[in-house]
């Protein structure tokens, strides 16, 4: 389905971009979150991708010793929890909504968001704001079956800058450094100079449809990950996400609410002791 270019139809109408009206921009914040799931997600079209979405959501909390979920960051109040653009399963006539190459297109061009794009004397759009050091982080549906999400930066001129596939546990490691040491993207993702952190080798897909618990020991078992074994992983995940288990053992998966993912103290964590894993399993709190 074609859609007009709105930009094009301000100048037309003669309206300058501050007059714009407010409900036709994108409504992403620029300075918040940047996370995004291009796929079919209806739990009644299609229960099983939203079993693979809730698990990789939950993979996003493991930890080898970082201490924080790698979107923390954001200061938002769903930070753990993607923006979804246009649900494949409804509206399959969008088809390049659900490509990260069309990102900012969908996001800002589109809308004709003038926060977000200008226009240069030739006629050319641009977008200001981008630059390697913000990174966008997407989940697709290639991703969903491989355990990966995709990170990646965009230059002024919309094409892609820096991009990763990584396995979630080590997104927290590069956002660490990134935040935390200041390295930026182009240096972390480039694993032939010595940063592993990006290599595929140190990305192994996996199989998305296998049980959480047998993700996560088969995990163990490649050494991918290495500071906790399989039953402290399982308190953690009742933290992280309570009740995801329990269902998942009933075949009730896909009955498992975003909503409920943990979502405590900007998501930064701590190992916990299992006493404190007690405690905050039977009150709700931690001590």
């Amino acid at each position: 389905m074609a859609r007009p270019l709105l930009a094009l139809s301000l100048f037309t109408h003669g309206r300058s971009a501050l007059e714009y009206p407010p409900n036709l921009l994108s409504g992403v914040d620029l300075s918040q979150k940047r996370f995004f799931f291009l796929a079919s997600v209806n739990k009644e079209y299609d229960a099983d991708n939203y079993i693979r979405l809730v698990k990789c959501l939950i993979l996003l909390y493991f930890h080898n010793g970082t201490g924080t979920h790698p979107l923390c960051h954001a200061s938002h109040e769903s930070s753990q929890i993607p923006d979804i653009l246009v649900d494949a399963s409804t509206t399959p006539e969008y088809s390049d909504f659900f490509y990260y190459q069309d990102l900012l297109r969908n996001l800002f061009l589109y809308p004709a968001d003038f926060r977000a794009i200008s226009m240069t004397r030739t006629g050319t759009i641009v977008y200001p704001e981008e630059n390697l050091n913000i990174a966008y982080t997407v989940i697709d549906q290639d991703n969903l079956y491989k355990g990966w999400v995709s990170v990646m930066t965009f230059k002024p001129d919309g094409s892609i800058g820096e991009y990763a596939n990584l396995m979630p546990w080590n997104y927290s490691t590069i956002i660490n450094y990134h935040y935390g040491l200041g390295w930026p993207f182009h240096e972390l993702f480039d694993y032939e100079n010595g940063r592993t952190f990006a290599a595929p080798w140190f990305n192994e897909e996996i199989n998305m449809d296998e049980p959480l618990l047998s993700i996560v020991d088969v995990l163990i078992q490649r050494n991918s990950l290495i500071h906790l074994q399989l039953e402290d992983w399982k308190d953690e995940i009742e933290i992280f996400a309570p009740g995801f288990l329990a269902l998942e053992s009933r075949g009730r998966a896909s009955d498992f609410d975003l909503k409920d993912l943990w979502n405590e103290a900007g998501l930064s964590y701590i190992y916990y002791t299992r006493e404190q894993k007690r405690v905050m399993r039977e009150t709700g709190k931690l001590i």
